[in-house]
């Protein structure tokens, strides 16, 4: 087993370990499974909040549309701008009612703000099929990610089966703690998988990772601004 194989099954034990001791010590009530207690306080509910905005979006789709569309990119950082700056106002007393009437979800919330049962119906059918395209696009960067950071050793099917699995067990056991404390693992996690995964993603397109025998690499440099230089005899004076 190579090294990268090892990173990524330890770091799937350690999310799947994570997900479920994060109920430890705590009754799973609704409330509990939903929001947490609502007791997260900031440090927890930031790191929460930066797992769900930064996925594999982030790393894969957002900057790959960046390099093929160019500045159309920028609405990313507008749509996210609108986001804080909306939320900085809206959400604080969303929050302080959601506490008072004890409400668990947007369709919950909707249903008890303005009466209404069928709003609170066509919001949950709304959410959830908002989510299906969502999770879609994230567990195709998880594939990605996975099949590229182990040299192809994990097909990227393989790796959403397993994702899928270790989200589900974690998510039905400790609810939104899990989550939560799995949020706070790329924290510590990206930036080594990151320059662990660099080598292979700066490779050229369409060529393997092995070292191509036309090709004289210079030892004394590494990483994307390697530059091969054909392989030719001896050189001379006027050479």
């Amino acid at each position: 087993m190579n090294s990268a194989l090892l990173i990524i099954f330890m770091v799937a034990a350690l999310s799947l370990g994570l997900g479920v001791f994060a109920r430890y010590g705590k009754t799973m009530t609704l409330e509990q499974w939903t929001v947490g207690g609502r007791g997260f306080g900031v440090v927890l509910v930031f790191l929460l909040t930066a797992g769900e905005i930064y996925t594999t979006f982030t790393f894969l789709g957002g900057s790959g549309f960046a390099y093929g569309k160019g500045a159309s990119a920028y609405y990313i950082l507008a749509y996210g701008t609108l986001a804080y700056v909306l939320s900085y106002w809206l959400l604080p007393p969303i929050w302080r009612y959601a506490k008072q009437e004890r409400l668990f979800s947007q369709s919950h919330f909707f249903a008890r703000k303005y009466d209404s049962a069928a709003l609170g119906v066509l919001v949950a059918i709304v959410g959830v099929v908002a989510l299906i395209p969502y999770l879609e696009l994230q567990f195709k960067g998880l594939g990605i990610i996975v099949s590229v950071a182990s040299y192809g050793s994990i097909s990227s099917s393989v790796a959403i089966w397993i994702g899928a699995a270790i989200v589900t067990i974690y998510v039905i056991v400790s609810g939104v703690r899990g989550t939560a404390w799995n949020a706070a693992a790329p924290s510590g996690g990206v930036h080594p998988a990151a320059a662990r995964a660099r080598p292979c993603l700066c490779r050229r397109p369409g060529r393997s990772h092995r070292a191509d025998p036309s090709v004289r690499q210079d030892p004394t440099r590494r990483g994307c601004g390697q530059q091969p230089r054909p392989a030719t005899g001896p050189r001379t004076a006027a050479g």
